[in-house]
């Protein structure tokens, strides 16, 4: 018979809640195992046997960013316009950028984005799951793989650009992204 498992799912979203409220306040480099203990009135060993390390949370912190996107786009429902909702889809990525903005930055551009790590890869896959679902409903099979990734793309770049400030100061954000994806999905549609 195994070992019981002592800490459950509730303990990983605690610690996962208070590591990234920790680095959006104080940065990545203030967020430690102990300290998270610490500020949840958690166990340290609850900590590490959680996440293992602190290179464990990062990763789970990372993995947490495609969770949270697979989560919500597969929340959105689906209307009678699916290119319409494609580019309804990209508002959830911004405010992944914008709201989550750590975990953000550690899921899509830091280094325990590696490809190489499990946890990284398959929560990667369920949220592109969800985005491929969205796509399918706009072009035809063979040009899914590359509309993904397109859109995927897209996405990180504007909100990469939105997070540096680089947008012109008199436009909506909002409006911004929803004029690039438009314009991106329409392209992507046949001529009738």
């Amino acid at each position: 018979m195994g070992r019981p498992k002592i800490h459950d799912d509730a303990t990983r979203a605690t610690l996962l809640r208070a590591a990234e409220n920790l680095a959006e306040s104080e940065g990545l480099s203030a967020v430690s195992l102990r300290r998270l203990a610490t500020e949840t009135g958690l166990s340290t060993r609850a900590a590490y046997s959680t996440f293992g390390s602190k290179a464990g949370l990062i990763d789970a912190l990372g993995a947490l960013a495609f969770d949270w996107l697979a989560d919500q786009v597969r929340r959105m429902p689906e209307t009678d316009d699916p290119a319409r909702d494609l580019v309804e889809t990209a508002q959830i990525f911004r405010r992944l950028a914008i709201e989550h903005t750590v975990i953000f930055q550690t899921g899509f551009q830091s280094e325990s984005r590696d490809s190489a790590n499990p946890l990284i890869r398959r929560a990667a896959a369920r949220a592109l799951g969800q985005l491929t679902r969205r796509v399918e409903r706009v072009v035809p099979p063979e040009r899914v793989r590359d509309t993904v990734l397109g859109i995927s793309a897209l996405c990180e770049g504007l909100a990469t650009h939105e997070l540096r400030g680089s947008f012109d100061a008199g436009r909506d954000p909002v409006e911004t992204w929803r004029a690039m994806l438009s314009t991106h999905v329409a392209g992507l549609r046949p001529p009738e």
